[in-house]
């Protein structure tokens, strides 16, 4: 037997009460010596012993009922097996099945997620007809329901565990737990939790969450966490694919980068590694020499899209016991014939080409033989700021390059305003000639720009140049400088720049990356840094000298900002933005600190000019936000289309590769609150590509592509330390040797149980170690209440005829 508020029975001292009242209740006799006593000494010797013995009788029932009452508060319980605690009695039960993506891994048989579901059946054929049940799936972004509310339909609950599947979601136990307690809520019997997870170690990042939660329900529920499957295999996974950002057009070839990680204990040999486009026959293929335990490496590959508009590319390696990070898609946007407009500044009349200021910025753009320009997927006008006056004629560019244009009209100001609020991009390389009061302070320009312009400053003695930043590079526009084989930025020299005090600025570190929104309208990022021992000492300094102001220490402050004689000073705190983006609207801005010629500086000479202007000409033009159609398991795919399609069905496909598959209808096109007609996909537990038809279109309207997260990859189990602060919670620890052998932790009365069920059978239904754990049973409080009564009946009837006279 066991207590469910034993707390309570630290009342029992009471029962000293009854004892001590006894003991100082005793009648102080007199005594009175007459003739008549010795004829009565024989019957007071008689009575004497009943006296005693009455005495001792109301004495113990008196302290009976104080204990009965203490222990009918402490809530008493029969101590049985977990088995037979569920068949006998009422129990509102909870489960909670894990079905994260690395629950899909097989030890040579049935998935994990098929032992728990196979687990979760048997708990339910142990309830009692009395008793209700409720489930749910435990993964990001959302825990879903299967059975909300606890239910008695115990067939329908076998049926939806029946239909239930894993997906390639990331792992997320806690708002599952909370939502499986928060079912239980109203229940008055007797409340169980169980929860089925592989033990990874991504589903206990929100360990301490958990255990307060445990802590929350102490008294109230029983948690009993159970894991499946033995330590995890090792594990050959493609954890990134991503383009190499620059712009992606009919015919040409694409740089791919597949990124293979080895989550294993030995290194991997010769891997292949294969590259689809839209569900074709392989395009490139490559093999991944080595892989060491732990390591990721990068592996490039070729891809050539005949057609423009949205795309998917997949990489794919051999599979093994996960299935689901055997292969990564990813959605890129083929762009068709791109048109961009080159505005020279104060050099636009000069008769030789070569002396304008957009001359570098053209030769950039078309990067190919002169007779093979008009041929060239993009192509590129110059022009002075006049052609800014015709708001018809600018639409008509997917980019503009404004190349040290002093001023604008007031006219030309409002037209870019409305080209770039209309999704146009816009790229700024201010020159000597630029008047900064104009570019800070114009009502319809300035707002356009993510930072303002300082007036024009040399780079400072003794080096008298600036360099780039050479590593870490956080935006799209830099990061493949970050690959060895790219080479770097360390040869571009700047004698003199506008420095830029961002508008909004976020940083990690000391490397300025992407930071957060201001308005509705406007995000802000550096896309390059000026790595300058100098700037960076001066602005720690200057932030040393304004922080002291306000309390803080000059040494805290430097601490905070990095060391300012940093060997790599791209990194030091204070290094200033050479170039920023922003999104405006539905447009793009890059604004950068120095102009596009060699007046104070090499870049437009440098090796690396013309990959930065594709790869920033890129990222401006492509202002469809990549996150809408690169999705992680789970999320809605939404994407806006004309209301000619309106009530249009929507039918999907995810191109995995089997031949046969066809499309699945997924919906209408519906008209949201906004006015404006989108087409939804909600089905998207799975990662893959996507491709998406809207009525009877032979060809697919648009693709995304899901994702699953990396972390599910790594299936190294959990330290037992994380799993121990839970149970400590409940007065209760778990030893490492539960986790190779099926074991479970007695929790007391109101803990939290933990089993390994690592030799569990094939269909998963070996329960034992979980059933045969001592829990309570059914409580005996009425009982005790009953025998309360009857005692106290029958010490007022013993009282009252033990007090006649004596």
């Amino acid at each position: 037997m066991t207590f469910l508020n034993p707390y309570i029975l630290a009342l029992l001292a009471t029962v000293a009460a009854p004892v001590l009242i006894h003991l100082f209740s005793k009648p102080q006799l007199r005594r009175i010596r007459w003739a008549a006593t010795r004829f009565l000494a024989a019957s007071l010797e008689k009575n004497r012993r009943r006296l005693r013995v009455e005495d001792l009788l109301l004495l113990f029932m008196r302290a009976a009922l104080v204990v009965l009452l203490v222990l009918i508060f402490a809530r008493p319980a029969l101590l049985t097996t977990g088995d037979a605690a569920l068949s006998s009695g009422e129990t509102a039960a909870a489960i909670v099945i894990d079905n994260s993506a690395s629950m899909g891994q097989s030890d040579g048989g049935e998935t994990r997620f098929a032992e728990a579901r196979a687990a979760a059946r048997t708990i339910i054929g142990q309830l009692s007809r009395s008793s209700s049940c409720s489930l749910w799936l435990a993964a990001a972004p959302r825990p879903t329901p299967l059975a909300a509310k606890p239910s008695q339909d115990f067939a329908l609950l076998r049926r939806l565990l029946d239909n239930a599947a894993p997906g390639d979601f990331a792992s997320d136990l806690r708002p599952a737990l909370e939502a499986a307690a928060d079912s239980l809520a109203t229940a008055t019997a007797n409340k169980e939790v169980f929860v089925f997870t592989d033990g990874q170690s991504a589903a206990w990042r929100q360990s301490g969450d958990i255990r307060k939660l445990v802590e929350k329900h102490r008294g109230k529920i029983r948690f009993h966490f159970r894991t499946i499957g033995k330590e995890g295999a090792d594990n050959l996974a493609v954890t990134g694919l991503k383009t190499s950002g620059s712009l992606a057009a009919p015919g040409q070839k694409i740089r791919v980068t597949a990124e293979i990680t080895n989550h294993g204990k030995t290194a991997a040999t010769k891997i292949p590694v294969k590259l689809f486009v839209d569900g074709e026959p392989a395009q490139d293929e490559a093999v991944c020499e080595n892989v060491a335990p732990g390591e990721t490496k990068a592996v490039v590959l070729f891809a050539s899209i005949r057609a423009a508009g949205r795309h998917t590319l997949r990489a794919e390696i051999p599979p093994d016991r996960l299935p689901a990070d055997n292969s990564r898609a990813a959605a890129i946007r083929v762009a068709s014939k791109l048109t961009t407009l080159v505005v020279d500044g104060a050099t636009a009349n000069a008769a030789n080409t070569a002396e304008r200021d957009g001359f570098f910025l053209r030769n950039a753009l078309l990067p190919v033989a002169p007779g093979a320009a008009k041929n060239y997927f993009l192509q590129t006008t110059a022009a002075g700021v006049a052609a800014l006056e015709d708001p018809a004629a600018l639409r008509r560019y997917h980019a503009v390059f404004l190349c040290d244009v002093p001023a604008l009209s007031r006219a030309a100001a409002q037209n870019l305003a409305a080209y770039v609020a209309a999704g146009g991009a816009l790229l700024v390389f201010p020159g000597p000639t630029a008047n900064l009061a104009f570019y800070n302070t114009d009502p319809d320009f300035a707002p356009l720009l993510p930072a303002t312009l300082a007036p024009a400053r040399d780079a400072p003695e003794p080096q008298k140049f600036l360099t780039l930043q050479t590593r870490n590079y956080a935006h799209p526009v830099t990061e493949l400088w970050n690959e060895p084989g790219a080479g770097n930025l360390g040869t571009v020299r700047f004698s003199r720049y506008y420095p830029l005090t961002l508008k909004t600025a976020g940083t990690t570190g000391t490397t300025t990356v992407a930071a957060a929104t201001t308005t509705a309208a406007v995000r802000h990022a550096a896309v390059l840094t000026y790595a300058n021992n100098e700037i960076a000492a001066a602005a720690t300094e200057a932030a040393a000298s304004a922080s002291a102001a306000s309390g803080k220490t000059a040494a805290a402050v430097t601490a905070a900002t990095g060391a300012a004689n940093a060997k790599d000073a791209g990194e030091a705190a204070g290094a200033e933005a050479a170039g920023t983006a922003a999104a405006v609207r539905r447009g793009r801005v890059l604004l950068f600190g120095a102009p596009a010629t060699t007046a104070w500086g090499n870049l437009p000479v440098t090796t690396a000019f013309v990959p930065l202007v594709a790869r920033s000409l890129a990222y401006a033009c492509d202002t469809d936000d990549p996150r809408r159609f690169n999705l992680a398991a789970g999320q809605t795919f939404a994407a806006e289309v004309p209301a000619e399609y309106a009530g249009r069905d929507i039918s999907v496909l995810r191109l995995s590769g089997v031949a046969g598959d066809a499309p699945k209808t997924a919906g209408r096109v519906e008209r949201d609150l906004d006015g404006l007609y989108r087409l939804r996909v909600k089905d998207t537990a799975l990662a893959g590509a996507y491709a998406v038809w809207l009525g009877n279109a032979k060809t697919p309207w648009t693709r995304f592509a899901v994702q699953s997260d990396p972390a599910e990859s790594d299936l190294k189990m959990s330290p037992p330390s994380e799993t121990d602060l839970i149970l400590k919670a409940a007065d209760t620890s778990l030893s490492p040797d539960t986790r190779t052998a099926s074991a479970s932790a007695d929790a007391g009365a109101n803990g939290a149980n933990v089993a390994n069920t690592n030799n569990a059978g094939a269909n998963g239904a070996d329960v034992s170690s979980l059933s045969r754990a001592s829990v309570p049973g059914t409580e005996l409080w009425f009982w005790f209440v009953l025998a309360a009564l009857l005692l106290a009946l029958t010490e007022t009837a013993f009282a009252h005829a033990s007090s006649r006279p004596r």
